[in-house]
């Protein structure tokens, strides 16, 4: 998970951070300054001889799920999953799933299945009236 080599193909030292989670990367400063798609590049120029880049990990974790997740198979994954998450998110946030009012299993589930029928009623009737709005529109 560490860049190894420039745009051009030519090797790096690479360092990890003491803790772990970022990475230096430093190249002779003769590949970098006859480079010609300099603006491109994301290594700058350094002060003494050579030229470098620091990223973090998490960040190119990010950027590699980015990639993964942009590609067409997975996009209908993502749309399924994003939807959801989002409602769970609205079942927590509207109605409070987080925050049993009972205890004992068989009375909170009771509670839980209540609330998450309220959010799909919501969401029902919203999806109705957004339909009711379009045929009025057109």
């Amino acid at each position: 998970g560490a860049v190894t080599e420039c745009l051009r193909g030519q090797a790096a030292s690479t360092t990890v951070s003491g803790g772990g989670d970022a990475c230096n990367v430093h190249f002779d400063r003769t590949v970098c300054g006859t480079f010609p798609c300099a603006g491109r590049c994301p290594v700058s120029a350094g002060k003494r001889s050579g030229c470098g880049m620091r990223y973090r990990l998490s960040g190119l974790e990010a950027a590699r799920n980015r990639s993964v997740n942009g590609r067409p198979e997975n996009v209908g994954k993502a749309r399924q999953r994003n939807g959801v998450e989002a409602a769970a998110s609205e079942t927590g946030r509207v109605t409070g799933t987080g925050r049993l009012r009972f205890r004992g299993t068989v009375r909170a589930e009771a509670s839980n299945n209540l609330k998450i029928a309220v959010v799909n009623i919501r969401r029902a009737l919203a999806f109705w009236l957004l339909l009711k709005k379009l045929r009025l529109a057109a």
